[in-house]
């Protein structure tokens, strides 16, 4: 206990150490749980004396001790370990410890620092009686649930939902809680959930069918919503939301509520957004439907304004809606105006969450304002200083060509191509997803000007932090005319300090290997290769470009070696060639991989005929023979290693 109080750390520690040296193994029966008995009567002396760190211990120690099945692992014969799966059963041991954790949650569940927890264990409690642990344990402990859930009654949907999940695989075990607990499960929000929640795993409906009717409910509730009902559906849903304990089911839910919206007439629309600003804090819909329908029916400018002149947290969200549902005929020059306005603001600044904005938008906007993508663009881009992800979700669609054709970006950038580069360099780094086949690299390059040396200084970078490089994009520039050209800049133009390092080797090797398998890519791959070689055939070059030749398949390695030999019959240069991987992959025997090289090596005795080459085929031999002796050691290893198994 003492350990524990020093920091968050030793808490942890001090906690798996205590679980680990005293929970629940193979002999705890054997022993009647004196460990378990023990261990919880100090902890719930210490609770009941309100020590803080005890409080701690003690959750988490009932949280595991009132399990109905442990795990445990012992060391057995052989240096071999044995893990136990171990299911209780009643006894009067199990029953003295689990009592008494359960006195130790009564306490804490009186805490408000502790509800919350308390809650979220029961939650668990109740799930895992769906698997339908031993009865006369969970019998006997209907009355602590019962203490428990009466001393957290809430309205919480996190509550109730407890409070179901109990009740309904309690019934399956045939074990009775207080009626009163399904007096609680009543009320317009609890009816408000029900309907909203995704319930498809306990309908025993095909899941078509189940889509089908919650549409269909769903639906048919919100065409009877009158406009009298919208402040209290607002906030009973908004109430729902605020329970951050619905988690996972928030998508489904606002899913779901965002369809009761879409029913809505023109009056009924207008007092839901009325209500949305006032009281829909937690609400994460798409403004989308509300402000489409608001837009074709009222005058935008005045609706603009009742949105600006409101605060919400979902504000800046619905004023970027606003301007994508405007309809193409309400586009005049002050709408240009007031929508770089919103763009200049900082209402962004905290924004973490939210789905891609298409740049789309301002396509209406080109009518009034020809150079409107760079202008708002270059808007955009500067708001990386203080909130990066508010710049992806608007130039995360720039670049996708289900959105945007390759030209199409070109052509509207056009006024200022150096803004569409850094944008593109600045995408293409925070993610692989942005530009994934390259389709937009390969008409950047074609235009000329500087694109190669900005994608080669990011191809250098991602390289030198081991970032894997781009696939698709490799395989792009290889399918491409100037294929050459591309590749030698790069290769050519990796940072001068790096000129030995295997970052050259591993990227080289990336982008010959990692790209797609392909007729096409495979011819420009040897043509560039023997360029490269015939290029450096005299170079200290030609050392870096055959260090991750050697790491390709034999018949690039193979080729290679002979357009060298037909161009460079020094030996001395020759003789600091790697003509096999550094390494070979341990999948077992490294017997098969020796005898790949033997095999690999000996291919070549064709490529150094005569005398010229004599010195070159004795090294080429002094290898095979060096790895014939690696295959008699490890046959030596391997046998030694069978006896001793």
């Amino acid at each position: 206990m003492k350990y524990c109080s020093k920091t968050a750390k030793t808490l942890v520690s001090g906690y798996n150490w205590l679980e680990n040296s005293y929970g629940m193994d193979v002999s705890a029966y054997k022993y009647g749980y004196y460990n378990q008995k023990e261990v919880s009567e100090y902890i719930y002396s210490a609770v009941l004396e309100r020590n803080a760190t005890a409080m701690a211990l003690g959750f988490h120690w009932a949280e595991y001790s009132l399990g109905f099945s442990f795990q445990h692992t012992e060391m057995g014969r052989g240096n071999k370990f044995v893990l136990y799966n171990m299911n209780i059963q009643q006894s009067d041991g199990i029953v003295e410890y689990r009592s008494t954790c359960w006195k130790i949650l009564i306490v804490l569940a009186s805490n408000p620092a502790w509800k919350d927890a308390v809650l979220r264990f029961l939650d668990s409690y109740a799930r895992h009686l769906q698997g339908k642990p031993d009865y006369d344990i969970v019998s006997c402990e209907v009355k602590y649930v019962e203490q428990l859930l009466f001393i957290l009654q809430c309205d919480r949907i996190s509550y109730l939902k407890t409070v179901q999940r109990l009740l309904v695989n309690g019934e399956k075990m045939n074990v009775r809680y207080n009626e009163k607990l399904a007096e609680l499960l009543a009320g317009n929000e609890w009816n408000l959930y029900q309907l909203l929640e995704d319930d498809f795993v306990s309908s025993d409906l095909e899941h078509k069918e189940y889509e089908k009717k919650r549409t269909a409910l769903i639906s048919e509730y919100g065409k009877k919503i009158v406009i009298s009902d919208i402040p209290g559906l607002v906030q009973r849903m908004n109430h729902i939301m605020s329970d951050k304990s619905v988690g996972c089911d928030a998508y489904r839910l606002n899913q779901g509520f965002e369809l009761i919206v879409q029913q809505f007439d023109k009056a009924c629309m207008q007092e839901f957004m009325h209500s949305f600003i006032q009281y829909g804090e937690n609400i994460s819909i798409h403004p989308w439907p509300v402000l489409e329908a608001l837009n074709k029916s009222m005058d935008s400018i005045q609706l603009l304004s009742s949105i600006k002149q409101a605060d919400f947290p979902q504000k800046n969200e619905w004023l970027f809606s606003f301007f994508d549902t405007l309809p193409d005929e309400k586009v005049i020059p002050k709408m240009s105006q007031e929508l770089l306005l919103f763009l200049r603001s900082d209402s962004d600044k905290t924004i973490n969450s939210s789905p891609y904005r298409s740049l789309r938008v301002l396509d209406k906007f080109l009518s009034t304002e020809p150079n409107i993508y760079p202008i708002a663009c270059a808007t955009i881009f500067e708001k990386r200083h203080y909130n990066p992800f508010i710049v992806e979700i608007y130039f995360g669609l720039l670049f996708h060509d289900q959105i945007y054709t390759p030209k199409e970006v070109s052509s509207l950038f056009q006024s200022d191509i150096r803004l569409l580069q850094e944008i593109y360099f600045y995408m293409i780094k925070k993610s692989r997803l942005d530009d994934l086949h390259g389709t937009f690299l390969i008409e950047f390059l074609s235009s000329g000007g500087d694109w190669i040396q900005k994608y080669s200084e990011v191809f250098w970078e991602n390289a030198a932090k081991h970032i894997e490089l781009n696939h698709y994009r490799n395989s792009a520039l290889w399918k491409s005319e100037s294929y050459k050209d591309y590749f030698d800049y790069i290769f050519y133009h990796f940072p001068e300090e790096d000129v030995h390092s295997w970052k050259i080797s591993y990227a080289f090797k990336d982008v010959l290997t990692q790209v797609e398998t392909d007729i096409i890519i495979k011819q420009h791959q040897q043509e560039w290769l023997n360029h490269i070689i015939i290029d450096n055939v005299s170079s200290d070059k030609i050392v870096i470009i055959f260090n991750f030749i050697c790491e390709l398949d034999e018949d690039f390695r193979r080729n290679s070696i002979k357009i060298f030999l037909e161009n460079n019959q020094s030996f001395e240069t020759f003789s600091k060639l790697l003509l096999t991987p550094n390494y070979w992959s341990d999948n077992g025997s490294l017997i098969p991989a020796y005898q790949k090289q033997i095999d690999f090596l000996e291919s070549l005795y064709p490529l150094v005929p005569g005398i010229k080459f004599l010195k070159h085929r004795a090294r080429i031999k002094s290898k095979v023979e060096a790895l014939h002796e690696m295959i008699k050691r490890e046959e030596v290893e391997e046998i030694c290693r069978n006896l001793y198994m």
